[in-house]
C-alpha cells in the first residue's frame, strides 16, 4: 500500500474540534510541522481555514 503524507490546519489539528475525522479513515499522526513562510491564512465562516500562497507577503503556518 502506498502512504501520502497530508499535512492539516484548522479544526483538524491534534485537540481541537475535528481531529477524530482523519482516524477515522484510517490517517495517523505522524508529526507536527510548519508550512514555509510563504502563506496568509484566514478563517471562513470562523470555523475553517483557508491558505493562500503570497511569497511576498506571507508567514509560516503551523500544521499538524
Amino acid at each position: 500500500m502506498d502512504t501520502t503524507l497530508l499535512a492539516v490546519n484548522g479544526t483538524r489539528m491534534r485537540g481541537l474540534e475535528l481531529n477524530d475525522n482523519p482516524p477515522a479513515v484510517g490517517a495517523e499522526f505522524v508529526r507536527e510541522e510548519a508550512s514555509d513562510a510563504c502563506y496568509r491564512i484566514w478563517s471562513v465562516g470562523d470555523r475553517h481555514a483557508a491558505m493562500l500562497r503570497m511569497p511576498s507577503a506571507g508567514t509560516s503556518v503551523a500544521l499538524a
